[in-house]
């Protein structure tokens, strides 16, 4: 009628000592105060299993909390020292941007001055190849001049001095 478990197999009926010993107590026969119920061993030996059993998961239960909550405090300290560094990180690029773009501008400023220079530099000896050009040229028709007068001059004295038979 009972399995291994102590519990009645199904479409079996349930009635056992117990229920038969209930039934008899609250029977008037007994008298006004029925006597106290105690269960069998084997039922008070499985409440005490399952009792031991039920503690033994609560304490595992409350165990992986606690391991879950310090491995929760820890990551969470974890994180802060990332985001404080991420932070830290930041704030430095920051200044090494800042410092790397003053530089950069002090560059470009001290590049452009020196192609100012240059420039003007560039101009001032165009200007001075110019005149020096100018000069040369006026030197050379000066010559030229000078040249084509000796060779005037050098002609008319050559048909001066020539024999009339010649001319």
């Amino acid at each position: 009628m009972w399995d291994h478990n102590n519990t009645p197999r199904f479409g079996e009926p349930t009635f056992s000592l117990v229920t038969t010993m209930l039934v008899t107590v609250d029977t008037p026969l007994f008298g006004s105060k029925p006597p106290l119920y105690r269960p069998p061993r084997k039922v008070n030996n499985q409440i005490n299993l399952i009792q031991k059993g039920t503690q033994d998961y609560i304490s595992s239960c409350e165990m992986e909390a606690r391991q879950l909550q310090e491995k929760f405090e820890a990551e969470s300290r974890n994180v802060d020292l990332v985001e404080k560094e991420a932070h830290d990180f930041l704030e430095n690029a920051k200044a090494a941007l800042q410092e790397t773009t003053v530089r950069s501008e002090e560059e470009v400023q001290m590049c452009a001055y020196k192609l100012l220079a240059l420039i003007d530099s560039v101009s001032k000896y165009k200007e001075f190849t110019a005149s020096k050009i100018s000069q040369m040229k006026d030197v050379v028709s000066e010559t030229a001049a000078a040249i084509a007068q000796v060779h005037n001059d050098s002609l008319a004295s050559s048909i001066g001095t020539l024999p009339q038979s010649e001319v």
